[in-house]
């Protein structure tokens, strides 16, 4: 019997995949497929990596649902909102400026898949709720 370690789908874990690698793919996911495209196995096959590589970064796929509810508004919406806020631009300017930045980059399919996901998932409902609430 062979000692040797099977990794799925023959792809050697990559060893450069950082916790963003993978929360920035869970969103290529979300954008072009919906929750329905999110899933393990899809986005190793995406990264060209391991499960286990996940795994090295996410206690489980709910920390990692968790991870990706949070990154979208706290990596991306948080800090454009609080740059605009300190703008010196006039309200109407801060909006535009809001929709070429979603525009510019390609964040709107992006929050639609978010608001959608927000319907079955808690955590990506508070984080929807935060972001209209500001």
């Amino acid at each position: 019997m062979s000692s040797t370690v099977s990794v799925e789908n023959d792809v050697a874990p990559r060893a450069d995949l950082a916790p963003r690698d993978w929360l920035e793919i869970g969103q290529a996911l979300l954008k072009s497929g919906g929750l329905r495209a999110l899933k393990l196995r899809s986005l190793a096959q995406a990264a060209g990596a391991s499960t286990g590589s996940f795994y090295h970064h996410f206690k489980d796929f709910d920390g990692y649902h968790a991870a990706l509810a949070s990154y979208f508004a706290e990596a991306q919406i948080d800090p454009l909102l609080a740059s605009l806020a300190a703008s010196e631009l006039a309200p109407v300017e801060r909006i535009r400026a809001f929709a070429e930045h979603v525009r510019d980059h390609d964040m709107s399919q992006l929050a639609l898949a978010m608001r959608a996901w927000a319907k079955s998932d808690a955590r990506a409902r508070r984080r929807s709720a935060s972001m209209t609430t500001r």
